[in-house]
């Protein structure tokens, strides 16, 4: 009798534990990485390769969940349920993702929560207009246009520099060379914010001209003092959530220094709220991990002069164009449409920030009609938006030096389309890279083509950004 009571007991209590729920996910932090749309030249600003590589180096840690959205800020409205932090990688300015639709006020929301949040690269930069005050009380600065800038030069961090931080945990001085900005917009007096990673910039980070990434007096000022320049900081808001930005990661290969990804990795995991180990996460690159999930951005051109195959047949193709601009004249008799079409010369999104100038329809009786004078039916840009007398980022057109008088800017790949007025014989004018261009990258190249029908996708491969102007 007892014997069978003391099974029929053992009975239940195991049918009873294997009808229990299994432990909720809610115990585990969920780490959301965000990778922007695809952009730049082959191994740079790898977003979807970089937030994978990332994801791999966090999910063997115990606790925690790591999710991954790719190509721009998620559509799926539950992609933040239960997010210990956020982490977005991706380009900024006016193509930031945070700033598409709701997000921003998606964001604040979950701000409000004491969710973490973590921006890398590009994505430390919104609009001055719009989210850098939410970015600055969210992670405790913002880069600035016409106060902070982009270069490209080697960061040293020394023992002396690298403070004692859960973030630095593990992290042994290194050196790196990428497109470290600096001379950012911090909270009043660095209010709440701990600065991570910090150099003196050198004196050639101040090579180029006066821009609005490039220089402005404060920052000139700062690098001839020899003053720290931070390119990673942390900050504890008051509503209880934590946010970092980090600078970097403009060069893919970066990410195989296993200093330069251990801070980052920590900083994650910081964010999240999760203890960071002794010595940091623990993590293995390889240089075939650093070949996977690239973007199938092209191979960089060897010639000048080679345009971009296509099947579609433009009344007008220029070259390659990069420093020089190139005169463009098109026939246009009896054509209803223009398509201004420009693309990335095949090797990339790189710093292509193409301006038409000067553009202007011939009619036959010899009068002319300046395009910027006509609204476009449709226009997409593949980075920015379109600009009218302006450049893509909506300052002021510059070639080698010189205001464009009229004209747009559309950062390729990019087609601008209109219908013609009666009596459109010819297009003139001409096309180049801005300067905010070059000077960014000096691969910046661009081809210039007219159509007078739509070519279709094919020359808009990758495109990010509609825009319609009012």
């Amino acid at each position: 009798m007892k014997s069978t009571l003391r099974f029929l007991l053992l009975l239940a209590l195991t049918l009873f534990a294997m009808r229990a729920p299994a432990a909720p996910n809610a115990a585990r932090k969920k780490i959301v990485l965000v990778a922007g749309p695809r952009s730049h030249g082959p191994g740079e600003h790898e977003f979807n390769a970089g937030v994978l590589l990332l994801k791999k180096c966090l999910e063997g840690i115990a606790g925690v969940e790591v999710v991954d959205f790719h190509d721009g800020w998620p559509k799926d409205e539950h992609a933040f349920d239960g997010a210990a932090t956020i982490i977005l990688y991706s380009d900024g300015g006016g193509g930031h993702p945070m700033l598409k639709a709701d997000a921003l006020a998606q964001v604040d929301a979950l701000m409000k929560k004491g969710v973490g949040l973590g921006c890398m690269h590009y994505a430390v930069e919104p609009t001055k207009e719009k989210g850098e005050k939410e970015l600055i009380d969210w992670i405790g600065g913002a880069f600035e246009v016409n106060w902070s800038v982009n270069p490209t030069w080697t960061a040293e961090f020394t023992a002396k520099s690298l403070p004692e931080h859960p973030v630095t945990r593990g992290v042994k001085p290194f050196a790196m060379k990428d497109e470290w900005y600096f001379h950012m917009r911090f909270r009043e007096g660095m209010s709440g914010v701990t600065p991570i990673l910090s150099a003196v910039a050198p004196e050639s980070t101040m090579s180029r001209k006066d821009g609005g990434h490039e220089g402005n007096p404060a920052v000139r000022e700062s690098v001839a003092k020899g003053e720290m320049q931070h390119m990673m900081w942390v900050t504890e808001r008051g509503d209880g959530g934590r946010g970092f930005g980090f600078t970097g990661g403009h060069y893919h290969k970066n990410w195989g220094d296993e200093n330069f990804r251990r801070v980052v990795l920590n900083a994650i995991l910081w964010s999240a709220k999760i203890e960071v180990p002794a010595n940091g996460v623990e993590s293995k690159v390889t240089a075939e991990d650093l070949e996977q999930n690239l973007d199938p951005k092209g191979p960089k051109k060897t010639s000048s002069d080679t345009p971009v195959k296509s099947d579609a047949k433009p009344v007008f193709t220029s070259g390659v164009v990069h420093a020089e601009p190139v005169t463009i004249k098109a026939d246009l008799k009896g054509a209803k449409e223009l398509y201004l079409v420009v693309t990335d010369a095949g090797d990339g999104f790189v710093a292509d920030w193409a301006d038409w100038m000067e553009p202007t329809l011939v009619k036959a009786d010899g009068s002319k009609i300046k395009l910027t004078e006509l609204k476009p039916k449709a226009s997409k840009v593949g980075h920015g938006k379109l600009g009218i007398d302006k450049n893509s980022e909506g300052h002021e057109m510059k070639i080698k030096g010189a205001s464009v008088p009229f004209g747009f800017g559309a950062h390729a790949p990019s087609m601008i389309a209109f219908d013609l007025p009666e009596g459109v014989v010819a297009f003139e004018g001409k096309g180049g890279v801005d300067d905010a261009g070059v000077k960014q990258d000096k691969g910046a190249t661009v081809i210039f083509q007219i159509h007078t029908s739509n070519p279709g996708p094919a020359f808009l491969a990758g495109s990010q950004q509609k825009s319609n102007p009012s």
